[in-house]
């Protein structure tokens, strides 16, 4: 029974100023309010089986994964680079331990030994999904806008094997290299059949999910290199995601494109999807339309920088689609450092829960507008 995750609440959200200042030990700054707001919200959602101490009946206690997870939440709202430092921002902030109810602060190698647990233990696919079925319950969402960015991490990139360059023309019956022909393409098939019918969570896992590198051409016709990650967003037209992937930085936006539109169909009701010319692809504009919603994607321009140009009233409704660049730097500026001292597991981990504490950033204010319109109402 403790397994089972807390009912829903983002009431902390709601609470004023004068209401939480009781929850801390001295005079607490904005910034400490904000983040019990985002902390209590948390914590509601988490399985309480988290807060049990470590260790047997016998010795000292040890540390919860959700001290653990208090620690890594500090890491990212503050926007600190190493988790020493946010152990310090602990230990000399009364309000921060008040708020997290940390008796001890762990120590900067008890948080990454747990953390290993923490990772195996934290569901951030079913708390995402349980939280948007709910929040969306009898609402339609209009636009759900597709992008990714990408997070620059201080890891060395995975080097990906190249694959090997056959023989020009056909292969020879019965050859080694048409048997190897034969395979790759059964092997594409059976990716493209989970991409569009089976699991699509299973299908991201099979996409590039170490740190490697990336490259794009900017305004000036120059390569820009990165090392790190890429986070693929799905947003509403409120900036809420409602569905996200986190890959490699080598993956392009078309291959979690399909996935997240399924992810959001089964936690939402979208109309419209609107995607930039990085997502030109007909698999995708015909999946979208199987699902019975409109595609508006922009054309991809040639290059000589022509492109087709949408009619009039796909132009007007493409417009919304800048809520998902916003959303794009509100992470990054918010919740992000500006580069991830983590590795492998543990920066996606971080990536993970910098969507969380987003998710439930763009809810509450999406709640209190709403509360506020309703005061307005009755009075």
């Amino acid at each position: 029974m403790d397994s089972t995750p807390n009912r829903l609440s983002l009431q902390p959200l709601l609470f004023d100023r004068q209401d939480l200042c009781g929850c801390f030990f001295l005079e607490p700054t904005p910034k400490e309010v904000e983040f019990l707001r985002y902390w209590q919200a948390l914590v509601a959602l988490v399985p309480t089986r988290l807060s049990r101490p470590a260790g047997g009946r016998t010795g000292r206690r040890g540390y919860s994964l959700m001290d653990i997870l208090a620690v890594r939440a500090v890491l990212l709202f503050f926007r600190l680079d190493t988790v020493t430092a946010a152990v310090a921002l602990l230990q000399s902030s009364p309000n921060l331990r008040t708020v997290t109810q940390l008796g001890r602060v762990p120590s900067p190698s008890s948080v990454s030994r747990r953390t290993s647990r923490l990772l195996e233990e934290m569901d951030f696919r079913g708390i995402h999904d349980r939280l948007c079925r709910q929040f969306y319950a009898g609402r339609t969402v209009c636009h759900l806008s597709l992008d990714s960015t990408p997070v620059d991490a201080r890891e060395k990139p995975a080097v990906r094997a190249k694959r090997q360059k056959g023989r020009r023309g056909r292969p020879k019956a019965g050859s080694a290299e048409e048997k190897a022909v034969q395979e790759r393409k059964g092997q594409e098939a059976r990716l493209v059949q989970l991409r569009d019918s089976g699991d699509p969570h299973a299908y991201l896992a099979t996409l590039e999910q170490r740190c490697t590198v990336t490259g794009k051409r900017n305004s000036r016709g120059h390569m820009q290199w990165r090392v790190g990650y890429k986070v693929h967003l799905a947003v509403d037209d409120s900036g809420i995601p409602v569905a996200s992937a986190v890959t490699g930085a080598c993956v392009h936006d078309t291959q979690p494109a399909i996935p997240l539109l399924r992810i959001a169909a089964g936690r939402c009701t979208w109309l419209y999807a609107l995607m930039d010319g990085g997502y030109s692809s007909g698999a995708i504009r015909d999946r979208v339309l199987a699902m019975g919603r409109v595609p508006l994607i922009d054309f991809k321009a040639d290059r000589n920088g022509a492109k087709e140009e949408m009619d009039p009233a796909g132009r007007a409704r493409y417009r919304a689609r800048t809520t998902v660049e916003r959303t794009n730097s509100e992470l990054k500026e918010c919740f992000l450092p500006k580069a991830l001292y983590g590795r492998g597991p543990r920066a996606r981990f971080d990536l993970r829960l910098a969507v969380l504490l987003l998710t439930v950033k763009r809810m509450g204010k999406v709640l209190e507008a709403r509360q506020q319109a309703a005061r307005k109402k009755s009075a």
